[in-house]
């Protein structure tokens, strides 16, 4: 017979998408204009074809000027049966363009406090973000006023002070 014999009681360190502290901050509820599940909670966003109501995963054309900001987990989306969250198209979603928030950061990364953050616009990870300018695939842009305010958290988060 086999027992449990030690427990886990910490909270993982960063949750993509989750507010990072109680600072001031600004959201904006916007519409999901990309395909089910292409957007997901830490990710960086762009205007959609509606400005001011519609979100849209940035591509290679997309410019420092359409971002809008990171998406929020407001806690309201369902699982799958798997546990899985899937932001569908056309869904309500906050965005963050003003404050801290966990953002989701391409897999290796070593990050370090008051490195600037870039959104990625191209590849797979189109719409996370990375410390490292590149002009080619995958393509970046700087978010001005951005930096990492902390390190990696568990998982590939970190957090993130849009000014």
């Amino acid at each position: 017979m086999s027992a449990q014999t030690s427990y886990n009681y910490a909270m993982p360190k960063g949750s993509a998408g989750s507010i990072y502290d109680l600072s001031p901050y600004t959201i904006n509820t916007r519409k999901v204009e990309a395909d089910d599940g292409a957007i997901g909670f830490g990710m960086g966003v762009v205007i959609g074809a509606a400005a001011g109501t519609g979100i849209a995963l940035p591509t290679e054309e997309s410019t420092i000027a359409k971002f809008e900001g990171i998406t929020v987990n407001g806690y309201t989306t369902e699982m799958d049966m798997e546990g899985n969250t899937v932001v569908k198209k056309n869904a309500s979603i906050d965005v963050m363009e003003h404050g801290k928030v966990w953002g989701k950061i391409k897999s290796g990364l070593t990050i370090a406090y008051g490195d600037a953050v870039h959104l990625i616009l191209s590849g797979d990870d189109a719409g996370k973000f990375t410390n490292i300018s590149s002009a080619t695939t995958p393509k970046t842009v700087q978010i001005t006023g951005a930096k990492f305010i902390g390190t990696k958290g568990d998982g590939d988060v970190a957090p993130i002070s849009l000014a």
